[in-house]
């Protein structure tokens, strides 16, 4: 009987596509053509949209309508009677605004592409309503059906009406905190159209979800998550097209699915030996025993791309994959004796544990881009846990993120205690680099030497030049890590001594900071101001003012040199003539390219600097006696290449940013300030002095 009728719609949907006959049905009003649409099964229905334009427009135009119902309470009991009428007030409420809301379908037929009801049920009175909507949305051409109804505690679980399982359009079912009866399934019923069935906190049990999977020939997602009633087993089998399953709160599963894809199972405390799915590609396995799983992964999951392992007891985990891209594991262990990773085409590594590795070794290509460490110590950490926190990293290259949760009972570290000691460091031939810095920081920050040593050759001097700069020239109060606990080393060296071997001895250096490093602060610079005011004091000299336009130490040099500051242009020009002229001398001191520091210095009211200091030494053959406000240096000496004259230039320097010209305050005075100089390098070098103790200086 059953074959007649289909005999019949097949002959009469011909019909109607080869125009043998005369196609009324196609000329018949919009409306009508959807009533029809409407009573026809899912599948005929689409198929209609191939007999003709006229059909196709019928079915893309027929009205499709989201809703989306949402009232849930924070509590699952009343604590008074108060509050239990003011939740059924509420949702008397609630309910009749869904009624008003869905009236229209029972006038007008829509395709209902989502149907979502999200509610907390206080009273069984209130199931019927929920039949009511769903038997609505179930008449029309329902696609997705998502029901979040949670029962308060004295409340029975709302229980799904068996039809649903029976509308043919309907694709996807999610449901959560529903019953679904044990005899609504039987082994030899009607196949069910569901491509994706969820089931959250559903009361079901294990057999029904077992005759479930049989009557869904089509499921490709299927996710089960702490259902009631449920036995500590599932058997995932007969589901040919399924892709993707996702287990929570089940100990024990069999699972045939020769197209499954990704499979989430927590709790998995069981070995794989039945496990048949060898397509899998993203694994996530919850609970489980390294030594149990881990020999079989690659056997079991050839083509596993992506791997997340919570483990339980973990005595060793290797895991080795030519083709594994994605490795997530997570340690419940307090000890983790090894870790062995080797997988060439690794792109993403996460690692959580309470505790580092004691041997760890991970072998991956560059691909490896995205490391994810969390540890969550517990108890006491030392010193010691941090080294082999270093250890660890310096495992990884770069592109690593490190998350810690410390549960501390005590913390026994000491920073300098990860930085050794070493008595004499010698260091020979460095390379010629654009940049020593990263050689200076690494060296210093694996080990604090007392004594440095080096060789002068032609490839090492301009390390000994950058060595020497970053050592002297460092600042009095670093404040490149004053936002970190942990300081780098120019916050632990306290004082350098440098001395170097002329021939037959060794001779110290004395040196100052270098000049113009940063603009201090206006309570700096009256400070220093005052504290180079008493030094002139102490010598009798005094200060001519000039212009702090940008041109003062040209000003200076015009005032020291003519008598007149207003000449500091012509100075300027013939101090650029001469870093012109043997640039050789002074390229090496730039911050910059040279010929971008001489168009910067040929600018008026561009500040002098060092160089340009001993360019005007070096041109007018004179030496350039500086008085400085630094704490750590009274005066530094600058000396001419070729000396042409006796003749001194003096002038003061102080808070880094002005220069003035000083002269004696008595002529008998004049020659006495010559006997400060003590040391003299080479020429083209500055004479560095450190500044005696303020007694010692003052007893001189």
């Amino acid at each position: 009987m059953g074959f007649e009728k289909e005999k019949k719609r097949r002959k009469a949907i011909f019909l109607l596509s080869t125009g043998d006959a005369v196609d009324r049905i196609s000329q018949l009003p919009e409306h009508i053509l959807h009533h029809i649409l409407f009573f026809m099964p899912p599948k005929d229905a689409a198929r209609t949209s191939t007999l003709s334009m006229t059909w196709r427009q019928a079915w893309n135009s027929l009205p499709r309508s989201d809703f989306t119902f949402s009232s849930r309470n924070s509590y699952y009991s009343f604590v008074s009677e108060e509050e239990k009428a003011k939740f059924e007030e509420e949702s008397e409420q609630f309910i009749k605004s869904v009624d008003e809301a869905l009236l229209p379908l029972r006038e007008q037929k829509k395709i209902i592409q989502r149907f979502s009801l999200n509610m907390s049920l206080c009273d069984a009175k209130y199931d019927s309503c929920i039949d009511n909507w769903i038997e609505l949305v179930n008449g029309n051409h329902i696609e997705t059906l998502d029901l979040d109804i949670l029962s308060m505690i004295h409340v029975k679980n709302y229980v799904l009406p068996q039809k649903t399982f029976s509308v043919e359009s309907l694709v996807k079912l999610s449901l959560r905190g529903c019953k679904i009866e044990s005899d609504y399934f039987s082994y030899n019923m009607k196949p069910i159209c569901l491509r994706e069935l969820t089931l959250r906190f559903v009361e079901i049990d294990s057999h029904t979800i077992m005759k479930i999977l049989r009557c869904c020939p089509l499921l490709e997602v299927f996710v089960l998550d702490l259902c009631m009633k449920m036995r500590s087993f599932v058997h995932l089998v007969n589901v040919p097209k399924l892709k993707k399953a996702k287990l929570y709160g089940i100990s024990w599963v069999r699972v045939e699915a020769p197209n499954l894809e990704v499979f989430h199972c927590e709790r998995f405390i069981g070995k794989l030996d039945n496990i048949a799915c060898s397509k899998v590609k993203k694994l996530k396995l919850k609970s489980v025993e390294s030594k149990q799983i881990l020999p079989d992964i690659n056997y079991k999951f050839p083509f596993l791309e992506t791997l997340y392992l919570r483990v339980l007891r973990s005595e060793t985990i290797k895991i080795s994959s030519r083709v594994l891209k994605r490795l997530s594991l997570l340690c419940d262990d307090q000890i983790v004796p090894l870790l062995q990773i080797n997988c060439e085409n690794l792109h993403s590594f996460e690692f959580d544990s309470e505790s580092i590795p004691k041997s760890f070794s991970i072998t991956s290509s560059a691909c490896l881009e995205k490391i994810v460490h969390t540890l969550r110590p517990k108890g006491s950490i030392d010193t010691f846990w941090f080294l082999r926190l270093r250890r660890y990293l310096g495992k990884f290259k770069e592109h690593q993120t490190l998350s810690l949760h410390f549960q501390l009972t005590t913390n026994n570290f000491t920073s300098e205690e990860l930085v050794p000691i070493v008595k004499h460091f010698e260091l020979d031939d460095v390379p010629t680099m654009q940049d020593y810095t990263a050689v200076l920081d690494g060296l210093l920050w694996s080990f604090h030497p007392k004594a440095l040593r080096t060789y002068s050759n032609i490839e090492n001097n301009e390390f000994i030049k950058f060595l020497f700069q970053a050592l002297i020239n460092r600042d009095e109060e670093p404040n490149c890590c004053s936002d970190s606990h942990m300081k780098c080393w120019r916050h632990y060296l306290k004082a350098v001594t440098a001395k170097y071997f002329d021939r037959r001895k060794w001779k110290y250096v004395k040196f100052v900071p270098k000049t113009n490093a940063k603009v201090p602060s206006a309570n700096d610079v009256k400070s220093d101001h005052q504290r180079l005011l008493e030094r002139l004091k102490l010598y009798n000299l005094v200060e001519n003012e000039v212009k702090g336009d940008g041109n003062c130490q040209f000003r200076a040099i015009a005032d020291q040199l003519y008598g007149d500051p207003d000449l500091h242009t012509f100075v300027r020009e013939l101090v650029i003539e001469q870093l012109k002229s043997q640039l050789e001398l002074y390229q090496n001191y730039v911050p910059m390219s040279y010929n971008d520091y001489l168009e910067k210095m040929s600018k008026e009211g561009e500040w002098g600097d060092h160089v340009t200091l001993q360019a005007a030494a070096d041109r007018f053959g004179v030496k350039i006696f500086l008085i400085t406000s630094f704490k750590d240096t009274c005066y530094i000496e600058i000396l001419p290449h070729i000396q042409k004259s006796k003749r001194v230039l003096m002038l003061s320097f102080w808070a880094e940013t002005h220069y003035n010209s000083i002269n004696p305050e008595a002529e008998s005075l004049a020659v006495d300030y010559l006997a400060l100089h003590d040391v003299v390098l080479s020429p083209g070098l500055w004479s560095y002095l450190q500044l005696p103790r303020e007694s010692e200086f003052f007893s001189q």
